[in-house]
């Protein structure tokens, strides 16, 4: 599977122990979304069309 770079450093700090923190609106659409590592950093490489290609693969 052909993925970019900015795909790979998200799926690996997911499989480190992150995770994707989801903010919704009161019709349950993404409003926003932060990349967060297991140490607790925010990283900002994870923009919402990364974050919806990622999700429909």
């Amino acid at each position: 599977m052909d993925i970019s770079k900015h795909e790979q450093r998200v799926l690996h700090l997911l499989a480190q122990g992150g995770h994707i923190l989801v903010e919704k609106d009161e019709r349950a659409h993404i409003v926003d979304n932060s990349c967060v590592t297991r140490d607790g950093w925010y990283w900002r490489g994870c923009t919402q069309a990364l974050f919806r290609k990622l999700k429909r693969r």
